[in-house]
């Protein structure tokens, strides 16, 4: 074997995996402070493997053992979640470096790259059919980490939201900063601990978790769910005209994705004085009839009360209805 490369099994204990050094994998893309890989694996018994996800900590990071910690953390949650929608855990091992290794089902595309590709091809909003298909996948994803698994996401964005194909299917990942919530959708101190934070990142976060003391409910992860229907629409991340090029508006996805706690106090300043926790206008777009129920759902989900928004529940109940008038099934 390699001496370079670590064995390893999957949940199910079946046949051992090698996980090689990051130069070996090809990069997906950045999170907040961790990068993601492809592992392709070889085929066992000339049946082809699917690929997997690897997330491992960026380089200077890895001394930082808050996100160590963080990645421990998801890899302990997603292990417990089991749900078609949300992105599927595979293992959680060491790496040759010595590195932690959370390895995760493999899907396509992170929603918020390729609303940065269409964009860069100049075209129009996303077609309703496709909104539709994110806001019922994903409504469905908060249904049960919301009344099963009592978790709150906390950072509901497009780049934490995963496509498969065409749109056949769409999964929610990134469980890092997760909070556990009672059975009222209220913060569970117990578990949490009395001085538990909303850590999200800031262009997507609701009024509530913008104050202080912070309101934190499920209702907040279903404002940052309505702000990712408006950027299927908008093309763009919300709030992105309140950035000047001092708040890190660049191409460099890990400075936009940056989470609150790394935030410079002039920063965040500065963003109290913007746009921030204001429901965005919509762009300058004629929609026809398709989008009337995207819109209603964008307005509904992005309401300042937290108490007038949906429920998760309440999505995935009316969605489908919804669809059923528009065509869509």
């Amino acid at each position: 074997m390699d001496s370079m490369q670590t064995p390893i099994r999957n949940r199910h204990n079946q046949n051992p995996v090698t996980i090689p050094p990051s130069p070996f994998l090809k990069k997906l893309g950045y999170g907040t402070g961790v990068a993601v890989y492809k592992l392709e694996r070889s085929p066992v018994a000339n049946k082809i493997q699917s690929p997997w996800a690897i997330k491992k900590l960026l380089k200077r990071n890895i001394i930082n053992t808050q996100y160590g910690k963080r990645l421990k953390e998801e890899a302990s949650i997603l292990r417990k979640l089991d749900h078609p929608n949300i992105v599927g855990f595979r293992a959680f091992v060491k790496a040759s470096d010595n590195q932690d290794c959370l390895a995760m089902e493999q899907c396509n595309n992170s929603l918020g790259d390729m609303i940065e590709q269409r964009n860069e091809l100049s075209l129009l909003a996303y077609p309703a059919k496709n909104i539709m298909r994110v806001a019922l996948d994903i409504s469905e994803a908060l249904n049960y980490l919301h009344t099963q698994a009592l978790f709150l996401h906390c950072d509901v964005k497009s780049y934490n939201i995963l496509v498969k194909d065409n749109f056949s299917i769409c999964k929610l990942c990134d469980f890092g900063v997760t909070l556990p919530i009672t059975v009222h959708g209220e913060i569970n101190r117990d578990k949490a601990g009395k001085d538990a934070e909303y850590i999200g990142t800031r262009l997507w976060m609701a009024p509530e978790i913008l104050k202080y003391p912070q309101i934190i409910t499920t209702k907040a992860d279903i404002y940052s769910y309505g702000l990712v229907l408006w950027e299927m629409l908008a093309l763009c991340p919300p709030c992105v005209d309140s950035y000047d090029e001092s708040m890190c508006l660049t191409n460099d996805l890990e400075d936009l994705d940056d989470s609150i706690t790394s935030e410079s106090e002039e920063t965040i300043e500065k963003m109290n004085k913007s746009g921030f926790g204001k429901r965005p206008e919509l762009p300058a777009q004629d929609f026809d009839d398709s989008y009337k129920y995207v819109l209603e759902i964008f307005h509904c989900c992005t309401e300042e009360n937290p108490a007038n928004r949906p429920s998760a529940q309440d999505l995935t109940i009316s969605i489908p209805e919804m669809n059923k008038v528009l065509g869509f099934d």
